[in-house]
């Protein structure tokens, strides 16, 4: 995938994200959070094409993040939602911690019960 259409499917998750890179070949470009001028660096992705598996070195190092590791960062930040992200890129993403927190608790809102049981 592009990272062109990488960026317009995830600011059509939240506006407030976006993606900046340096010309320097030695640097990836970072998706970046942006609130009121202010810049919160989540994670970094490639600056042209981003693939869909993270590409690793035979020593476990990333060469290349794919764009399923870049929503994984992003919904487990709460940036994005899961439902949404799947609806947008059209695949299956599996549950993270932070994820099944929500819907737990969500379920508890959503049901009207008067206590929960316990607390994720």
């Amino acid at each position: 995938m592009l990272a062109g259409d990488f960026l317009r499917k995830i600011r059509k998750l939240n506006r407030n994200l976006n993606i900046y890179a340096t010309d320097d070949r030695r640097f990836t470009a970072n998706i970046y959070h942006v609130v009121n001028g202010d810049y919160q660096a989540i994670c970094g992705v490639d600056k042209n094409y981003l693939a869909e598996h993270t590409v690793r070195g035979s020593n476990g190092v990333i060469l290349h993040g794919g764009w399923r590791r870049a929503l994984k960062i992003l919904i487990s930040k709460g940036f994005i939602d899961r439902r949404k992200a799947e609806k947008a890129f059209n695949t299956r993403l599996p549950y993270t911690i932070s994820n099944l927190k929500q819907v737990y608790n969500n379920h508890w809102v959503n049901t009207g019960a008067s206590r929960r049981p316990y607390e994720m």
